[in-house]
């Protein structure tokens, strides 16, 4: 019966937990922060900058 109680207090959190975070991404939004994993190259151009090694037949171009 304990673990039933347990059970269900840990699902009344984890619905209050997922609430609050979804209103924090709201409100985050809002301020235009921008959310996610950060953009791997800001623009096509910055290509060839991360790239060490360029093969003859490519340098050529």
């Amino acid at each position: 019966m304990i673990l039933t109680v347990f059970a269900g207090i840990a699902e009344f959190e984890r619905v209050q937990i997922r609430e609050r975070t979804a209103a924090g991404r709201e409100l985050a939004r809002a301020r235009g922060v921008h959310m996610g994993r950060p953009a791997k190259l800001a623009q096509p151009e910055t290509v060839l900058e991360h790239v060490h090694f360029i093969p003859a037949h490519i340098q050529r171009l």
